[in-house]
């Protein structure tokens, strides 16, 4: 496992966005701009994670962390 620099508060913000919850997460988002550092690497890994093995967001329709992360990463 890659350990982040700052880690403190994101993994609580990546658990927020892997789940849709019909309200679109400002404050999450604003926090990961707002750490775009530590961010960054994170939201990298997991995409990677996901290109590598598809199934995760396959098999649960309710999945946002890529598109979250895809949206954040261009707001950079």
């Amino acid at each position: 496992m890659t350990e982040y620099k700052g880690i403190e508060n994101m993994d609580n913000i990546i658990e927020k966005l892997k789940v849709y919850t019909r309200k679109f997460p400002y404050e999450e988002i604003q926090e990961a701009i707002n750490n775009k550092e530590t961010i960054t690497p994170m939201l990298l890994d997991i995409l990677d994670e996901i290109f590598e093995n598809p199934s995760i967001v396959l098999d649960d329709p309710n999945y946002m962390m890529h598109e979250y992360g895809i949206f954040i990463l261009a707001l950079l």
